[in-house]
C-alpha cells in the first residue's frame, strides 16, 4: 500500500489500492467524491480541479467496479471550460433505475461573488447531459450542495440539499432520464433558520426515507427526515450534544438505521479534533430516535494529541464504514486515512481501525467513502475509498 494513491476495496479489511492516475503533480485536485452503479459496474469520481484563484472547474472519471481501472474518457469536463468561472464542493451519487449519475456543485463569475447550484447527469458510457441545470439560484448565496442516490431501482430521481446563506437549507428532487438533462422536481424548506450550514445527505437510499443532516450555529449536529422526493418530514432533531463544537457531518444508511458522523473540537486547548458518531433510528414514519444503549456518542476516533478530521461514511452488508484523516503520524505535515468499521446494531468500533497509506511521508487529506449498495448491489459488502494526496514537496 505504500505507493497507493486511491480507490481502495473494503473486503472489509483494506484491500490493494490503485493509483489510477486523474491527476498530475501539475494540477491542484481536491474535494473529491465517488459513487457506483451496479448495472455498469463501475465507480464514478468527480473533483474540483483548481488552475487559478479565481477559477475552478469540475471533473470526473469512471473507474472499473473490479480492477479499478480508469474506463475512457480518462478526463470529462463536467463543469463548461469557461475561464474566471469558480465552480466549487462537488458531490455525485448513482440512480439506479436510469444507471446515471448526478453530479452537483456550485459556481460563481468570481471567487467572492454569490454562488448558485447546478447539476449535470454523467451518462455510463462516460458522456454528459447536453446543459448542466441550476438548482438553487438568487441574490443569496447558494452553496454547499450534496446529493443522495437512489438503490431502489423504481424511478430516476436523485435528492439534492444544499445552503442557501437567506433562508435555510433546501432541498429538492432531481429526474435523471437516460436521456435528456436533469430536471428539477420543486424546492422545499429543509429548515428555515439563515445560519444553518454544512447539509449531507445520505447517498444510499433503500426504502422511501432518506437522512439530512447538518450543523447550526451552535455548533450541534442537526437531522430531518425526508421522503424519497425529497420533501422534510418530521421535526428537526438535536444528534450530537451542544457543548462542543461539532462540523462536517456525514450520513449513511439502509432506510431503517442510519449512521452520522461529525468533527469535534475537543477541549484540549481547543484546536484538537476528534470524529464521532451516533445511531439513528426512523420511529414510524418521520421521528428520529436513538436506540438505547446507544443514547449517548459513540466515539469513532479520539486520541486526545492528534486531530483527526472530515469523516465520511457508507453502509454496508452488517457495518458502516467511517473513513477520516488522522495526523497520528509522528513526521509533522503528514497525515493518513483511517478507516474505521463500526456495527451496524450497535454504535461501537467491531474491529480494528486501518491505515491506508501507511507511512510518514505524505499528506492525504478530504476522503470520501461508498458502498456498493448505494448504486443497487443488495448483498455486496465491499465498497471503495478516494481521497487527495497532497504535494508536500517546496
Amino acid at each position: 500500500l505504500d505507493d497507493a494513491t486511491y480507490p481502495v476495496v473494503l473486503d472489509p479489511v483494506i484491500g490493494s489500492a490503485t493509483d489510477v492516475g486523474l491527476s498530475s503533480v501539475n494540477q491542484n485536485d481536491t474535494k473529491p467524491d465517488i459513487a457506483f452503479d451496479l448495472t455498469n459496474n463501475i465507480y464514478a469520481v468527480c473533483w474540483q480541479r483548481v488552475f487559478s484563484a479565481g477559477d475552478a472547474q469540475i471533473r470526473a472519471t469512471r473507474l472499473n467496479g473490479n480492477s479499478f481501472a480508469p474506463v475512457a474518457p480518462l478526463l470529462i469536463g463536467v463543469s463548461p471550460f469557461s475561464s474566471g468561472i469558480f465552480h466549487e464542493k462537488p458531490a455525485i451519487a448513482n440512480n439506479n433505475f436510469s444507471d446515471q449519475f448526478l453530479i452537483v456543485w456550485a459556481q460563481s463569475p468570481r471567487v467572492f461573488a454569490p454562488r448558485d447550484v447546478f447539476c449535470r447527469t454523467l451518462r455510463p458510457d462516460g458522456s454528459l447531459s447536453a446543459n448542466s441545470v441550476a438548482l438553487g439560484t438568487g441574490t443569496a448565496d447558494q452553496f454547499e450542495p450534496d446529493v443522495g442516490g437512489d438503490a431502489r431501482g423504481f424511478d430516476d430521481d436523485c435528492v439534492v440539499v444544499w445552503t442557501d446563506a437567506s433562508q435555510g437549507l433546501r432541498s429538492t428532487q432531481v429526474a435523471t432520464p437516460a436521456a435528456g438533462d436533469p430536471i428539477k422536481q420543486g424546492e422545499n424548506a429543509l429548515t428555515t433558520t439563515a445560519s444553518d450550514r454544512q447539509p449531507a445527505v445520505s447517498k444510499t437510499m433503500l426504502t422511501s426515507r432518506t437522512l439530512a443532516v447538518w450543523r447550526n450555529s451552535a455548533g450541534t449536529i442537526q437531522g430531518r427526515f425526508m421522503t424519497n422526493n425529497g420533501s422534510p418530514v418530521g421535526t428537526e432533531t438535536n444528534i450530537s450534544d451542544s457543548v462542543l463544537n461539532d462540523s462536517t457531518p456525514d450520513v449513511d444508511g439502509d432506510g431503517s438505521v442510519w449512521l452520522v458522523v461529525w468533527e469535534q473540537l475537543t477541549s484540549n486547548a481547543g484546536i484538537l479534533t476528534d470524529v464521532f458518531c451516533r445511531r439513528v433510528n426512523l420511529t414510524g414514519s418521520s421521528t428520529l430516535s436513538f436506540p438505547a444503549p446507544e443514547a449517548g456518542l459513540g466515539v469513532v476516533g479520539t486520541n486526545p494529541n492528534e486531530n483527526e478530521r472530515d469523516p465520511s461514511v457508507s453502509i454496508h452488508n452488517i457495518r458502516f464504514v467511517v473513513c477520516y484523516e488522522d495526523d497520528r503520524s509522528t513526521t509533522a505535515g503528514t497525515s493518513d486515512i483511517a478507516v474505521a468499521y463500526v456495527g451496524r446494531d450497535v454504535c461501537q468500533e467491531c474491529q480494528s481501525r486501518n491505515l491506508i497509506r501507511g507511512t510518514n511521508t505524505t499528506k492525504s487529506v478530504l476522503p470520501a467513502v461508498c458502498s456498493r449498495r448505494s448504486g443497487g448491489d443488495p448483498d455486496s459488502d465491499r465498497g471503495a475509498i478516494i481521497w487527495c494526496d497532497v504535494d508536500l514537496l517546496p
